[in-house]
Order: C-alpha cells, then structure tokens, then sequence
C-alpha cells in the first residue's frame, strides 16, 4: 500500500473507520465528534503513508529540516550515561554521512515533533514509547523496546534467540517488557558498576558497547550497536522520511 500514493479510502479502511470520519480529522473539524484514540490513529496512519496534506497535518510535514533526533530513556548513572554516549556518537556520524544531523531529546521530555524530520527512540518502556508515538506525527522508529506487534511504528531490535540459554550481561535495561523477555531466555546479570562486571563468569554474552572494552579472554562480546544496526537504524528512518516504504519490523 506504501508503493503509491494512497487514497482517503484506503486510509479508512486501514483505520476501520468511515471516509467521512477520515476527513474530518484530516481537516480538522472540531464540530465532530471523534474519540482521541481514533483520531490519533488516524493521523499516525495519515503519516505512514504520507497523506499528509490538510490543516491537521500539514505544519508537521512541510519539508525535510535535515535533523533527526534521539530519544533515550532517563539515566544518570555513569556506566549507562558512557554506553548512550558511545550509540549517540555512533548514530550521528552514519547521520551525517547522509546529510543528516543529529540532536538529543531532552531526558524525560515529550517531543511534539517540530522542527525534526524523524525520531529514534531507543530502550524505551511500552508505556514511555506510546506516550512519545501519542504525541507525534513524524516518522518514529522503535530500537530495542518490545512494543508489541503494532504496525504503525518501526520497530527494530537485536535477534536474541541465537542467544538463548546463555548468560547474558547488561546494562540496567528501561524497558520492563524486554526485561522480562531477557529474564525469560537468559541467565541475566545486570551490571550497575565495573566492579560487579569483573566478578562476572567467562563466557557470557555481553550486550551493551560501554562493556565491551572490559572483556576478558573467553567472553563473548556481540556489539548490539555495531555496524550492521547501525546502518539499519539509517536506512529504515531515511526510507520513512523520504516516503520509500511501509513499516518494519526486524531482527538485526
């Protein structure tokens, strides 16, 4: 359906409601009633397929502004600050090499989408990814954050299952559903200092990139933010600003 431009009827069928309901949001008519739910929806749909031209949307995809930002969950502890740093860094150099910068959300702000051409948030929480994808109608890629099944939204996270049984050793993780899914598949060793991180077994599968260079022989490091994510991350939030395709989901 992201192949072409699509209809108004097309998008209420997507919505399962009517094309007159369809128009009055997309106008935005305030003499109908419309539950917010439903019009949310409609809107978020409106932008996956970039029907994007009326009084309710049109200030939100006006042009490219060239800027793409990142969102993370709050954290002040020092080990979680190094690894955001180190993904941020990363994420803003395969930024620009498209031409694109690069900016940080305030942590524990609620961006509404201005001025940006798409959001990247990262290890969110459910909760805290709906109440961010509640609020904008801009391209919003999910990275690491079990958000269900919803097609609205990207989604992008690693391929843990070739992982499964091992020990795995990590950062304190935001997200409580991925947590519980790590908890599920893993022998899980959360790490909070450097120190408890030594006193780790060998052989365990370290996830976080601020970890990687404490490796001792006979660990084993997978970079969940190497060069193959990495490139995933871009070329899934350029296809969304630049109208080349539906939704994703996928394991790197």
């Amino acid at each position: 359906m992201a192949s072409k431009r699509v209809t108004i009827k097309e998008l209420a069928a997507e919505a399962g409601v009517s094309i007159a309901t369809v128009s009055y949001v997309l106008n935005n008519r305030t003499d109908q009633k419309i539950g917010e739910e439903k019009r949310k929806k409609i809107l978020q749909l409106a932008n996956l397929y970039h029907y994007i031209k009326n009084p309710a949307a049109a200030s939100l995809a006006s042009g490219h502004h060239g800027l793409v930002s990142l969102i993370f969950d709050m954290d002040t502890a020092a080990l979680p600050l190094a690894n955001k740093s180190i993904i941020a860094d990363r994420l803003t150099r395969a930024f620009l090499a498209k031409g694109y910068r690069v900016c940080l959300e305030p942590a524990g702000s609620l961006p509404d989408g201005s001025m940006v051409d798409a959001i990247v948030a990262i290890g969110l929480s459910a909760e805290r990814f709906r109440e961010v994808g509640n609020n904008v109608f801009i391209p919003l890629i999910s990275v690491d954050s079990l958000v269900g099944g919803d097609w609205l939204f990207n989604v992008i996270y690693d391929d843990y299952d070739r992982y499964d049984g091992q020990t795995l050793v990590c950062l304190p993780v935001a997200s409580s559903e991925l947590m519980s899914y790590f908890r599920e598949h893993f022998d899980v060793r959360v790490v909070t200092s450097l120190a408890e991180y030594q006193r780790e077994p060998l052989g365990c599968y370290v996830r976080d990139p601020a970890l990687l260079p404490y490796l001792r022989e006979g660990d084993v490091g997978k970079d969940c933010f190497g060069e193959t994510k990495i490139a995933k991350v871009v070329e899934t939030t350029l296809s969304s600003i630049n109208e080349e395709g539906a939704s994703v989901h996928c394991k790197i």
